[in-house]
């Protein structure tokens, strides 16, 4: 690089010290002092660099914690799980925060709040146990907007500018405190939002269904995308215009005369009954029905009679002919299509306030996987009764009632070690593998074990059976989630 004489003209801003510096370049060597001087010239402008102040107001800092912090222990838990290990237990592990009183560390926010937005479970866990500094930091991002103190919440911009999860978390909260707002909300938008999050949306009107939400419900069942969700809701109101209607079609097909039923199978499915709901055609082969249940189901005419029963409770036809549940499930049982009308029947009144009188005149005739779902809505004293009487009824019993016991809660010592001795035996014969029932709910049921027996849990098992490689790994993996569940407890209980 070659420069002419011409000599170097300083700009009119340089300090008195940046002048200084400048002087004590060798200027026999112009091409040098060219470069020192743009050397000197950046340095000068890095040193007086100032940053540009924020054209918003910072957030005002967090208030001082209320909460004492979960202890280091009880946080190496939770650091484990948001790893990726037995993160099946974080909603258990933010149960017992909340219950000691306590929060969740600093240091796993973040991690908590992106979990929360893509979890129901871990969401409704978490508002309790963040502390002021999580409430602080969700407020900081519009992806967590949905745990911020709800009564600060913008209700206006979570939802104009929130994901799926916020809107969600917003109506669950205003359908507890405000229900029509959240209606209001869901109804004034409901062209704008995609199927699968309308679906998830209209699921928040459970709580708190009334009447009121019933012109909404009935102006969407055009609907096809959330036809299905809002028929389920409808029929959880009798005096909506669905279930009258639903009474009526059901009213025209049976008869009840002198301690008979009589039926008549609908003969077409018409346009109107498909936007109620019923379906014209049946589903597809379903591994977990019967055989003989897919084959009543394909006449189509027991299929639509099947959708009829579901929407109408039986107690309104008891009701209308005088009689009582007894009477009427004896005439049922009398008839042809008993299965149809206790299968219709059943789903009905699962849809209803739970009634000892029709559970107590429904349940001999209820089919084993009616039963089931059955199971899951009964008071939990009647479960325990039930699985009592049902344990002992006959041999293979424990093999009856997998699927009962996954769904009871509340086990005993007596209960686990009787259920432990029958899983032993059965995982060691030579053709159990083939089970999907069991294969399926056995690490659900250890989990039910209680902790006082995770030394019993782990021996005696049939480790020399034939079938033993297909068991071990999945006993394995259940009785370890165990093992850290007890240990989870125990750091907040002080237990070592």
């Amino acid at each position: 690089m070659a420069l002419n004489d011409k000599p170097l003209t300083l700009p009119a801003t340089a300090s008195n010290r940046l002048v200084a510096s400048l002087s004590r370049l060798d200027t026999s060597d112009p091409e040098g002092a060219m470069l020192g001087a743009a050397a000197l010239f950046a340095a000068s402008r890095r040193a007086g660099w100032q940053p540009l102040l924020p054209s918003v107001a910072l957030p005002a800092p967090t208030t001082a914690e209320t909460l004492p912090e979960c202890s280091p222990r009880a946080a190496s838990h939770l650091a484990t799980m948001l790893d990726g290990q037995y993160k099946e237990a974080l909603p258990e592990w933010l149960a017992l925060v909340q219950q000691q009183g306590m929060r969740v560390p600093a240091r796993s926010l973040p991690a908590l709040l992106d979990a929360g937005s893509k979890h129901g479970d871990i969401a409704r866990a978490l508002l309790p146990v963040l502390g002021e500094r999580g409430r602080w930091l969700a407020a900081q991002n519009p992806a967590w907007a949905y745990l911020q103190e709800n009564g600060t919440w913008d209700i206006g911009h979570i939802w104009d500018t929130g994901n799926t999860k916020a809107r969600t978390v917003l109506l669950e909260w205003l359908r507890t405190t405000d229900p029509a707002r959240a209606r209001t909300l869901l109804e004034t938008s409901w062209r704008t939002h995609k199927a699968e999050e309308r679906r998830t949306l209209l699921a928040t009107l459970q709580t708190n269904l009334s009447m009121d939400d019933e012109p909404f419900l009935e102006s969407i069942l055009n609907d096809t995308a959330t036809r299905s969700e809002a028929v389920h809701l409808l029929t959880k109101l009798p005096p909506s215009r669905l279930v009258q209607r639903m009474i009526a079609r059901v009213q025209a097909l049976l008869r009840f005369e002198q301690g008979s039923l009589a039926v008549t199978l609908p003969e077409q499915c018409t346009p109107d009954m498909q936007r109620d709901g019923i379906k014209r055609k049946p589903p597809p082969h379903d591994e977990r029905q019967p055989e003989h249940v897919q084959a009543l189901y394909a006449e189509q005419g027991n299929w639509w009679l099947l959708q009829l029963l579901k929407m109408v409770s039986p107690a309104l036809l008891c009701k209308q002919w005088g009689i009582t549940p007894e009477q009427l499930v004896a005439a049922a049982r009398l008839h042809p299509l008993r299965e149809v009308l206790v299968r219709g029947w059943a789903d009905a009144l699962m849809n209803q306030p739970y009634d000892a009188a029709w559970f107590a005149a429904l349940y001999p005739l209820l089919p084993a996987d009616v039963l089931e779902q059955w199971f899951a809505v009964l008071p939990p004293p009647m479960q325990r009764t039930l699985l009592e009487q049902r344990l002992t009824a006959h041999l293979d019993s424990l093999r009856a009632n997998l699927l009962l016991l996954a769904s009871y809660q509340q086990w005993d010592v007596q209960l686990a070690r009787t259920v432990l001795a029958g899983l032993r035996s059965m995982v060691g014969e030579t053709t159990t593998y083939k089970e999907p029932v069991l294969f399926q709910t056995l690490p659900t049921i250890i989990q039910r074990i209680p902790f006082e027996l995770i030394d019993e849990m782990v021996e005696h098992w049939p480790t020399d059976a034939k079938r033993w490689q297909f068991w071990v790994s999945r006993i394995g993996t259940a009785q370890e989630l165990l093992c850290f569940r007890a240990e989870m407890h125990a750091a907040f209980h002080g237990e070592h």
